[in-house]
């Protein structure tokens, strides 16, 4: 993720805090020993997670995204 491409209004205002980009390996214990917000967005990456690590090898293999191991 390039944090130039970043946009909105929590990335112009100051006011709202700061916004960290943290990579994280896509495994479940990487991703459970993270705090992800909102709730529900912990929820659907648990109920999905083999999809998405399909999603993140598929990436790799077309030279598209990071694709920590």
């Amino acid at each position: 993720m390039d944090p130039a491409d970043r946009t909105g209004a929590e990335f112009t205002e100051p006011g709202r805090g700061s916004y960290e980009v943290v990579s994280v390996p896509a495994t479940r214990d990487a991703l459970s020993a993270v705090r992800l917000l909102p709730p529900r967005l912990a929820e659907f990456t648990e109920a999905n997670l083999p999809g998405l690590l399909a999603l993140v090898g598929r990436a790799d293999r077309e030279g598209r995204g990071s694709g920590a191991p």
